[in-house]
């Protein structure tokens, strides 16, 4: 059998190894986004077998985009086992989420590429302005929008996803989750409180969310998912003239929030049910107990074990 592949005159078998319908997106993306993202990654394929000076850096930016969901779906999975701890009837269980949270990092820094990738793909590789940096990107298309109609799309985008950005991984007039655990913070010491599940009398659990500076960790992962993908796959499809794009309630990723965030439902009358959640500490844990509104008892859910698949 022949080794040297360039050898005049030998013939060789070759299989190419692809990835299936939703593989390549890690089973984040619902129907429709999904549906999208693959006449989106065909367009832009048939455009590099024409030599489109833009083709490259569109697919480079759907490259950068699949790592996030790549960690998205890692999330899931952590939280999905999570989501089976059930403690007896009337007790609560509380844990430290160290791999999600390792994971949820991972998240936000492949989030911020991935917009930041797309940042350089319309400002610098399209409009040839020296910008890459996603918070930067409006002000750039301010200067295009009267001349293409394709920057003021985009800026519609941005102003619709930044609600779901801001404070998770876009600074405020606060630090970002992302900024504060790249500069200067670990997750334990930005962490108010662990997640934890309480067990009824009815027999449902009540999830409460671990929260990092009173974010909710599963609720942010939730709509930076949602945002990202609305940004994402509408922007290149703008530029890549692909016709209408989808809306951002067809961007939330296909697995489920089955947590509720604690500190949001606090009661200040102290009026409400009673509820405990577990502060975890350096040498150990506390716990923590608050009144909070009725209403926080809607979130409650059977067991995953004994509920349908979500």
């Amino acid at each position: 059998m022949p080794t040297d592949y360039n050898e005049a005159g030998e013939r060789y078998q070759y299989t190419a190894v692809g990835k299936g319908a939703g593989e390549a997106t890690y089973r984040v993306l619902r129907p429709t986004a999904l549906q999208f993202y693959e006449e989106l990654e065909k367009a832009v394929r048939d455009r590099i077998r024409s030599n489109d000076a833009i083709s490259l850096p569109a697919f480079a930016c759907l490259q950068r985009f699949q790592s996030f969901l790549y960690y998205s779906r890692l999330f899931a999975d952590n939280t999905s086992a999570l989501y089976r701890l059930t403690p007896p009837p009337g007790s609560l269980v509380g844990a430290g989420l160290d791999e999600a949270c390792v994971v949820f990092e991972s998240l936000l820094f492949h989030g911020r590429a991935a917009l930041d990738r797309l940042s350089f793909f319309v400002a610098a590789q399209v409009h040839r302005q020296n910008v890459d940096k996603f918070s930067k990107l409006a002000n750039v298309l301010a200067n295009f929008s009267d001349k293409d109609p394709r920057a003021s799309r985009t800026r519609g985008f941005i102003s619709d996803s930044l609600p779901y950005l801001e404070g998770i991984v876009l600074d405020t007039e606060d630090s970002s989750l992302r900024s504060a655990l790249v500069h200067r913070r670990s997750i334990g010491e930005i962490t108010t409180t662990a997640f934890t599940v309480h067990s009824l009398k009815d027999g449902k659990v009540l999830r409460f969310d671990h929260e990092l500076q009173r974010r909710p960790l599963v609720h942010s992962a939730q709509r930076l998912n949602q945002a990202i993908t609305y940004a994402v796959l509408n922007t290149l499809g703008t530029y890549i003239n692909l016709g209408s794009g989808i809306a951002i309630d067809q961007c939330r990723p296909a697995w489920d929030n089955l947590t509720v965030c604690f500190t949001e439902y606090v009661d200040p009358g102290k009026a409400g049910p009673r509820f405990s959640v577990v502060k975890m500490l350096p040498d150990g844990f506390r716990i923590h107990t608050e009144h909070l509104r009725p209403e926080v008892l809607g979130f409650a859910r059977k067991p995953v074990a004994e509920a349908a698949e979500t």
